[in-house]
């Protein structure tokens, strides 16, 4: 009976030594990804479970100082700074197209005027620009949102 007990220990012993072989291969992996994203202070740190409490140490800090929050109110920043500045480019660029189109059509008109064969003169046809600006400014605003 006795041995039958310290079989069935030893047993429940190795499957828990490989469980926590397991969890520290794991948290070894774990600790490489962390240095990989934070090349900040976890540069110098290793990825041995003696270098847990650097770990720990570094989440006290960020969890302190909300980085992640301030990461994503910077990112909402830049997405609405972007967004201005492409809807005022394409303000700028409809403004030139109107110019542009005003432009073509003085020459027109002079051109028509010095029209040397009846009927027959040069004529620039406007065409709208800002359908590819719309679509630019659509696929601008999709990929903002994406990130």
């Amino acid at each position: 009976m006795e041995r039958h007990v310290a079989d069935a220990f030893e047993q429940k012993h190795g499957k828990q030594l490989e469980r926590v072989s397991d969890h520290e291969r794991r948290l070894v992996r774990l600790m490489e990804k962390a240095r990989e994203a934070d090349t900040g202070a976890l540069a110098e740190s290793g990825s041995e479970l003696d270098d847990v409490p650097d770990y720990l140490q570094r989440l006290e800090v960020l969890s302190k100082e909300a980085l992640p929050e301030k990461l994503n109110r910077f990112l909402e920043y830049l997405n609405r700074s972007s967004d201005q500045g492409v809807t005022q480019l394409l303000a700028g660029i409809a403004e030139e197209v109107g110019v542009i189109e005003h432009r073509i059509a003085d020459l027109n008109h002079t051109l028509a005027k010095v029209d040397f064969r009846k009927g027959r003169y040069l004529r620039s046809p406007k065409k709208s620009a800002t359908n590819g600006y719309e679509r630019y400014t659509r696929q601008c605003a999709n990929c903002a949102a994406r990130h």
